[in-house]
């Protein structure tokens, strides 16, 4: 069960959605929860390694868009981080 809560997460992400899993409702929805579900460690940011999961089928496409959500450059993404991407992907679509 985890591994699939895992995944839906990790999918919602590549798809650069900040409501990546659909098992919490509206309100509960935050880049700060949806990193939790990948965070292995608990240090509350994703290293590349916990954003990949198990599944390296598409590590080529992963890796690309690791880089971009970590903006600073240093390996992990924060909650800012993701939370800058999701907004920069919602003012682009309500242009």
């Amino acid at each position: 069960m985890r591994r699939l809560i895992t995944l839906t997460v990790c999918s919602g992400l590549l798809a650069g959605l900040a409501t990546a899993s659909p098992l919490l409702d509206e309100k509960e929805r935050t880049p700060q929860r949806t990193i939790a579900k990948l965070d292995k460690n608990g240090d509350g940011k994703l290293s590349f390694e916990e954003y990949l999961g198990k599944n390296d089928q598409r590590k080529e496409s992963r890796t690309r868009h690791f880089r971009k959500l970590d903006r600073d450059g240093d390996g992990f993404v924060t909650p800012d981080e993701y939370q800058g991407k999701t907004e920069k992907k919602t003012r682009k679509a309500g242009k």
